[in-house]
């Protein structure tokens, strides 16, 4: 099964350069959403592997919408984007939205698409984990 990654971000041309530096990879779904409220419902419909997120958004900031997800779907890898990185945003998400990675904008094409695969791997990794532990709970 194709593992989906979601991209979250309020500029139409992000949504769509983003998707096509992954069109290559096997096995990737993108899916791609102009606001928090919209990613929010990806999630309700659909098994997301990966969200990569704006940092600055009009109806709320990357870290608050990565906290939500991380509260509704807590296995799904967090990574936030933003084209102003500093120490005080990138401790923000880690420490509220318990984010992955945190990448720049503009980004390189080869670290956005290893930031997004190791999310993947990650993401694989944590539902083997689960798999095993309800295994052994039985």
């Amino acid at each position: 099964m194709a593992a989906i990654v979601l991209i979250v971000d309020d500029d139409i041309d992000v949504l769509n350069a983003l998707p096509r530096l992954l069109k290559n990879q096997n096995d990737i779904r993108v899916l791609t959403a102009h606001s928090a409220t919209e990613g929010m419902n990806f999630l309700e419909l659909e098994e997301i592997a990966v969200i990569v997120s704006d940092y600055f958004m009009p109806d709320i900031s990357g870290i608050d919408f990565l906290a939500k997800v991380k509260i509704v779907s807590p296995d799904t890898t967090r990574i936030l984007m933003t084209g102003n990185p500093d120490l005080k945003i990138a401790l923000n998400a880690i420490n509220t939205g318990e984010v992955f990675r945190l990448t720049e904008k503009p980004w390189k094409k080869e670290d956005f698409v290893n930031a997004v695969l190791e999310g993947i791997e990650r993401n694989k990794l944590l539902n083997t984990l689960l798999i095993f532990d309800e295994e052994t709970i039985r």
